[in-house]
């Protein structure tokens, strides 16, 4: 797994890593992947943060070694019904607030969902991101869908920190670490109290090419420190850093505890 030791004025500091986080529900990385060759199916993917949502591979999600930056995500294959999939949860059921990130790679001329929560007893779309060909970034949430207002980098594929926060009545969006303008960012909170929801990770529905190298779910607010904190770690430990604004407070270095 993905660790390091960083020193400062000849003292040891911790790397920050999720597990700091109280309001963290679900963590899924590729990094702590064990058991599994290059290039065989992962079978499932265990839950990181100890609460027992692991999901299980429905054929076609692939572990794939030195994907990005040395370390290994899943590769979906694009056929059929490749995707991972945890039926029956109740992960995000009644959130006041609640927050998602992914770390991939995505072909938005398919205009994928590689991350969603659906609400299985309606068909509806409780969460998502979805990746459009138009090279805009929709958020769906609770029955809205939030679209970023002008392009924002995703006309062709390539890795990228995506994420999503809600406060209150207002949903907020990300990308590397910039807040993206949204054409409406007015949201229905909370989430409907449901047990049958389902977390899928890969195409929505069949034939599309993902790359997903970790996904952190959380139930709260997230503060914009915290959010900080997650933009860094997540672009230290994938090799994005590029991709953060100058002003980012950890563009150089990575959050430590």
């Amino acid at each position: 797994m993905y660790y390091s030791v960083i020193r400062r004025g000849g003292t040891t500091s911790t790397p920050w890593d999720p597990s700091q986080l109280a309001t963290l529900e679900a963590w899924y990385d590729a990094d702590a992947i064990t058991g599994v060759s290059n290039g065989s199916d992962i079978g499932t993917w265990t839950d990181s943060s100890g609460n027992g949502y692991t999901a299980s591979s429905y054929g076609g999600a692939i572990y794939t070694t030195n994907s990005q930056n040395g370390l290994p995500a899943i590769v979906f294959d694009g056929t059929g019904n490749a995707r991972i999939y945890l039926n029956n949860t109740n992960i995000v059921s009644g959130a006041s607030d609640m927050w998602m990130y992914m770390v991939g790679d995505t072909d938005p001329s398919l205009t994928p969902q590689p991350v969603t929560i659906s609400d299985t007893s309606t068909s509806g779309t409780l969460v998502a991101f979805h990746f459009r060909s138009n090279n805009t970034l929709w958020f769906r949430y609770n029955g809205s869908a939030l679209a970023s207002t002008g392009a924002v980098g995703y006309a062709t594929s390539g890795w990228k920190v995506t994420g999503l926060r809600t406060e209150s009545s207002t949903l907020y969006g990300y990308q590397d670490g910039t807040s993206l303008p949204l054409s409406n960012s007015s949201i229905s909170n909370p989430l409907p109290t449901q047990t049958a929801a389902a977390l899928m990770f890969g195409a929505r529905l069949g034939g599309v090419s993902d790359t997903i190298a970790e996904v952190l779910i959380g139930v709260g607010v997230l503060s914009d420190s915290d959010r900080e904190k997650v933009d860094g770690y997540l672009a230290h430990k994938w090799g994005l850093t590029a991709n953060l604004p100058a002003a980012h407070p950890y563009k150089s270095l990575a959050p430590t505890v």
